[in-house]
């Protein structure tokens, strides 16, 4: 097998998923591992394990609920036996990828992280169970200059850090280029007004930014307010919460919403940084940090209603002092990537019995 890919959350899932395709058109042989919310965007795909089908009700909703959950030895030694990749792509997101990285890496495999997010890892809460599992990498892989620059060298064993395109990327500007806004709003049952995409997230920090988001929608009912729920939460069996004054939409997809929208509002998602390169303004609410301008001028962080008025003023009221700006993707295609790495590589018998030897 050439490549072995492994997905946990929505943002390494989609960006996998939309990966796939390329790695056809290049005759590479691939095989996916999901386990946890990926699954649901795999569930009709070929060549594909879904850790899920295997596991007990109980143990999905600990790798749900808990990202420190880790897979039970016997069935890790299952999984890895049943392949030998040349080259693992993993996204960064839980402790039972970080598991499988490490164990495929002492089997001789070429391993790389996929930091599928947009925003330095800094205090990022969800990829912390993999920096404390600190599986070997000899590669990581990154969306933005800004990012490389954030992540060390030394986090890879080989040193690099590359910069690639998001494979998300072509989903959106394909969406931008082939939506019929007209039909879409209609159906969607939406009116004449602008649209402000509201995209969901979980966790208290995001409650905190919604109720923000909530209380400025209901002074501006000249916009309509698109509600779009992060994909995790649709795992709850719990009632969907009164957002109201948001228009709550769960059957469309999140690119498609966008593709209407005058501006996104959001707390923290990879949605606001590729709305952002299709040239609509971001703004991005986060009631504990310091309002600042960011990707000239298109995306806006906000902390509390009054600041989040003001930009949505000079974004949707004031447009001539927005520049619309789209950023040209810079970086190497992931599929291109692993294709060289594939033809430089000699295949190894080499198997690796311990990793204390590392230096991280």
């Amino acid at each position: 097998m050439d490549v072995l890919l492994i997905a946990y959350d929505n943002g390494d899932g989609r960006a996998f998923r939309s990966l796939l395709p390329e790695l056809d058109t290049k005759g590479t042989h691939w095989h996916l591992v999901a386990f946890g919310p990926a699954t649901a965007l795999f569930e009709n795909t070929p060549n594909t394990t879904l850790l899920n089908e295997g596991a007990s009700p109980e143990e999905v909703k600990e790798w749900i609920g808990n990202r420190y959950a880790t897979l039970a030895d016997t069935k890790l030694a299952s999984v890895t036996k049943r392949f030998a990749p040349r080259i693992v792509l993993s996204g960064m997101a839980h402790t039972i990828q970080a598991q499988l990285v490490q164990q495929w890496w002492q089997q001789g495999a070429w391993t790389i992280a996929f930091y599928d997010n947009m925003e330095p890892p800094a205090g990022q809460q969800w990829i912390k169970p993999w920096f404390d599992f600190n599986p070997p990498v000899e590669q990581v892989m990154v969306t933005t200059r800004p990012l490389k620059i954030s992540f060390p060298e030394k986090m890879a064993r080989s040193g690099k850090v590359t910069q690639v395109v998001h494979p998300g990327l072509k989903e959106w500007q394909e969406a931008f280029e082939r939506e019929d806004q007209q039909l879409l709003k209609e159906a969607l049952e939406l009116d004449e007004r602008p649209v402000v995409l509201v995209d969901g997230g979980y966790g208290d920090d995001y409650q905190n930014s919604l109720e923000v988001i909530k209380a400025a929608a209901a002074l501006r009912d000249d916009l309509q307010w698109v509600f779009t729920p992060h994909p995790r939460t649709l795992f709850s069996t719990r009632s969907a919460p009164d957002n109201a004054p948001l228009i709550t939409i769960t059957d469309i997809s999140t690119v498609r919403v966008a593709t209407l929208a005058r501006a996104v509002v959001t707390h923290r998602s990879s949605i606001g940084w590729f709305a952002s390169q299709m040239g609509t303004p971001v703004i991005f609410v986060r009631p504990k940090d310091q309002p600042e301008v960011l990707e000239q001028g298109l995306v806006r962080m906000v902390n509390d209603e009054t600041t989040l008025l003001n930009a949505l003023y000079r974004q949707l009221d004031a447009p001539a002092q927005h520049t619309e700006l789209v950023s040209k993707a810079k970086g190497s295609a992931i599929a291109d990537v692993l294709e060289r790495h594939l033809k430089e590589q000699k295949p190894s018998s080499l198997k690796v019995e311990s990793v204390n030897d590392q230096e991280l």
